[in-house]
């Protein structure tokens, strides 16, 4: 079986002493092809990174006529496969939050109300709980469900919504998401 060596990297960009580095392992005979593989969204280089497949094509054309070795595009694909794989998460993370600032915000102005009279306070009041309750449920659908009546009935009773009144959203949320640990290692080299 050939031995293959394996070069990964972001390749940003590929240089001669990538070239060089991959050539001196075909040189000494202790393998018989190099692949080389660019990572598609290294974690550790997020500034200034050139585009997954501007990397893939710098590598295919600095290698395009050197004997012995190719690219592998896996870890372009498989960045290209999580990304779609996380769309659905991150639209829907994105809805949940759009319809708990719109629904914590309608709370917001809800409670500066001025000047209701007592049934219109009730209302409020119990439209205002069932937003609470809503983003509780953190359900997008339930809180702009939530919101919309809330804002119909502000609107009811001569509640101005001011867009630009000073509420700056929730600071409790955090995003699931965040749970990322940095556990790389550095490459060792060992005859498989």
């Amino acid at each position: 079986m050939p031995e293959i060596g394996l070069m990964g990297g972001s390749f940003n960009p590929i240089h001669r002493g990538h070239v060089a580095l991959a050539r001196a392992a075909l040189d000494s005979g202790k393998v018989e092809r190099v692949l080389f593989l660019p990572t598609g969204n290294p974690p550790h280089k997020r500034e200034g990174l050139a585009d997954k497949f501007d990397r893939l094509r710098m590598v295919e054309l600095a290698v395009a006529h050197e004997a012995g070795m190719a690219v592998c595009r896996e870890e372009i694909d498989r960045a290209v496969r999580d990304a779609q794989r996380y769309a659905a998460e991150d639209a829907k993370l994105k809805a949940e939050a759009t319809a708990r600032d719109r629904c914590e915000q309608l709370i917001f102005q809800a409670g500066n109300a001025k000047n209701l009279s007592k049934d219109d306070k009730v209302r409020v009041a119990e439209a205002v709980k069932n937003a609470k309750r809503a983003v509780k449920s953190k359900d997008a659908a339930q809180m702009n469900e939530a919101a919309g009546q809330l804002e119909t009935l502000l609107n009811e009773v001569g509640v101005h919504i001011d867009p630009n009144a000073e509420y700056h959203g929730s600071a409790s949320y955090e995003n699931p998401n965040n749970n990322f640990s940095d556990d790389a290692v550095d490459a060792d080299f060992e005859k498989l």
